[in-house]
């Protein structure tokens, strides 16, 4: 069973506006909950990838036929385009990625939607899709500071889906991604960020991480680094307090927060928050708070 965790960004602010094609969201996540929604329908592109098994999804109209969402597949919604998701069989967690955009017909990418079924289906065989998007997340997770770094990640996830592919035996709609693409990271920074979203309450270890992921501390450190653009510790940070906030808005105390995410205290909480927000625990809430 996945523990629940979530990181990414959602961008905001008027700085972005005139930017197009523009990053909205990229977020990466892992959920045990079991539903069925009623019909999202978003205002941007999105193109929302499984992880692993996340049930079925059903696109553009209620008697439309469900599809499964096997491990290693990417959907591509055009703004406006309606489609649920049951994941109500499942008896295990599951993780997903996806990000939100504008101006995606800019970038080339209608001639994957215009089909019998209204969006298109990518089969990553290879996992390339699957990386990048964790890579979007992980950068996005920095908050606005990081726009820029997550455009150029866009741009390299445009140029995945615009290379040459195959379509899939017998469908107009299913491509067959790419095995290998330029500048793809390996899964190492992928296994620890995920290790560390579901162990973020924990004493933080360098060497023990290593050990787990049989390599030196200090090319656990160099390669994150180069693939992520921060260090392991910076990473656990973002994570704790990316609960944090969610924790505040739920009405919890400081002192339950700092104990449930990993900080020695509330003042160590408080300070740590303060740095990487620019706002303080109580400042959040004030702003964001309900």
């Amino acid at each position: 069973m996945k523990t629940p965790w979530r990181i990414g960004h959602l961008f905001e602010g008027a700085a972005f506006a005139g930017v197009a094609p523009r990053v909205v969201a990229a977020v990466a996540t892992a959920r045990t909950a079991w539903g069925v929604s009623q019909g999202n329908r978003h205002a941007f592109w999105v193109l929302d990838y499984s992880v692993d098994d996340c049930g079925l999804c059903r696109v553009q109209g209620a008697g439309n036929t469900w599809f499964t969402r096997e491990p290693g597949i990417a959907h591509l919604y055009a703004p406006g385009t309606r489609y649920w998701e049951d994941s109500r069989m499942l008896t295990h967690g599951f993780e997903s990625r996806y990000v939100m955009f504008t101006g995606g017909q800019l970038a080339g990418l209608n001639e994957f939607v215009q089909n019998s079924k209204g969006f298109g289906r990518f089969q990553d065989t290879a996992g390339v899709l699957g990386e990048q998007l964790r890579r979007l997340a992980l950068a996005a997770r920095q908050g606005n500071g990081a726009f820029w770094r997550v455009q150029g990640l866009l741009a390299e996830l445009f140029v995945l889906l615009r290379q040459p592919s195959r379509p899939a035996a017998g469908s107009d709609f299913v491509r067959i991604v790419a095995a290998t693409a330029p500048g793809v990271a390996t899964g190492l920074a992928e296994r620890l960020t995920q290790w560390l979203a579901g162990h973020y309450q924990e004493p933080f270890s360098l060497t023990a991480l290593a050990g787990r992921l049989n390599v030196s501390p200090s090319t656990l450190t160099h390669k994150y680094k180069q693939l992520t653009g921060e260090s392991p510790l910076q990473t656990l940070v973002a994570i704790r307090v990316n609960h944090a906030k969610e924790m505040l808005l739920r009405g919890r105390s400081l002192k339950l927060i700092a104990a449930e995410t990993g900080f020695y205290d509330q003042f160590h909480l408080s300070k740590v928050f303060k740095k990487k927000t620019g706002l303080t625990p109580r400042e959040y809430l004030k702003r964001h708070g309900a």
